[in-house]
């Protein structure tokens, strides 16, 4: 039927995720400094990781449960929780120490398959849609590690995912995301 809606019973179309990522911290103390010098860039990209599991409650409609981990890097014009080694200078004479904060974040999305609904439902086992774009946003709970005081705050997600299919059942697919997690100001320990 070409206007009809597609669902599936509670044990069908889950999944499961495991990832890897090179991400990048930038905060609200570095908008406008002089951080541009080579010295600076080095310090900022770090790898994550990520597990999920999630369910299609119809072809173009779910939810994803992801546990992520990492650390982030940067830099602060004043000594917070995470700040550590000596002073370094920027362009413009400010100074500035290296900042590294720990943390894991457990957050719940709604994923919009976009391909599916402004294409329509490919039917089982079709070799049509093989690649697929995948919107999500969502809510997390993120903890800070390694630290001497406790600190948890809530973190916003945007992600956009493109997932290449190796088999007509789309059962395995290789993904790449763009993605966004939004924190509280004072993630960095400045308020």
């Amino acid at each position: 039927l070409k206007h009809s809606v597609a669902t599936n019973s509670f044990w069908s179309n889950w999944f499961l995720q495991a990832g890897a990522d090179w991400n990048a911290f930038y905060s609200n103390e570095e908008h406008g400094s002089g951080l541009s010098r080579s010295p600076f860039k080095k310090f900022r990209a770090v790898p994550g990781f990520s597990v999920g599991v999630g369910k299609w409650f119809t072809p173009g409609i779910g939810v994803k449960l992801q546990f992520g981990i990492s650390n982030s890097r940067g830099y602060s014009k004043e000594p917070t929780y995470y700040t550590y080694g000596g002073q370094k200078t920027a362009d413009d004479g400010t100074p500035y120490w290296k900042s590294k904060m720990k943390w894991w974040d457990l957050s719940a999305s709604a994923m919009f398959n976009l391909s599916r609904l402004f294409c329509g439902y490919e039917g089982k086992d079709s070799d049509k849609l093989m690649n697929q774009f995948i919107a999500s946003v969502g809510i997390g709970a993120l903890h800070h590690w390694g630290i001497d005081e406790q600190r948890n705050e809530w973190s916003g997600h945007l992600e956009l995912q493109y997932s290449r299919f190796f088999s007509r059942k789309k059962n395995f697919s290789l993904d790449l995301k763009a993605r966004a997690t939004l924190y509280q100001t004072n993630f960095d320990g400045i308020t």
